[in-house]
C-alpha cells in the first residue's frame, strides 16, 4: 500500500466505537449550543427539524476533527476536546451562514424588484 493511503487506512482501522464515541460527544456538543441558542431568544419554539439538523451537522463535523486528529496523531484527549469544540462551533457555523445567505438571497431579490420597476418606467 501506498504512503498515501496508509495513514487513511489507519484511520479507518480504528475502532469503531471510539468512532461512535466521538460523534456521540459532537452531538451533545451540538445540542448544547442548540439549546443555547434557544435559550437566548425566548419566544422562540423548538423544532425537532432543526434539533436534528444541528446534531448531524456537529457529528459530521467531529467525525472530521475526528480523522483530521488521527491524521496528526493527536492524543485521545485532545482529540475529545477538539471534537466538542468543533461540534459546538458548526452548529453556530451552519447559523452564520444560513444568515449570511438569507441576505443575500433578500438583497437579491430586492435588487430584481428594483430592475423590474426600472424597466416598467422605461417603457
Amino acid at each position: 500500500m501506498s504512503n498515501d493511503y496508509q495513514s487513511l487506512w489507519q484511520a479507518v482501522q480504528a475502532q469503531w466505537h471510539d468512532v461512535i464515541i466521538t460523534v456521540f460527544v459532537s452531538m451533545i456538543s451540538g445540542s448544547a449550543a442548540y439549546m443555547n441558542k434557544l435559550s437566548k431568544n425566548k419566544p422562540r419554539m423548538f423544532s425537532l427539524v432543526e434539533f436534528v439538523a444541528d446534531n448531524l451537522a456537529a457529528g459530521l463535523a467531529g467525525f472530521i476533527a475526528l480523522m483530521v486528529c488521527l491524521e496528526l496523531k493527536v492524543s485521545p484527549w485532545f482529540t475529545g476536546a477538539v471534537v466538542g469544540i468543533v461540534g459546538h462551533s458548526a452548529t453556530r457555523f451552519l447559523f452564520l451562514t444560513d444568515k449570511w445567505l438569507m441576505n443575500k438571497v433578500k438583497s437579491q431579490i430586492v435588487l430584481n424588484e428594483k430592475e423590474k420597476k426600472d424597466e416598467e418606467i422605461k417603457f
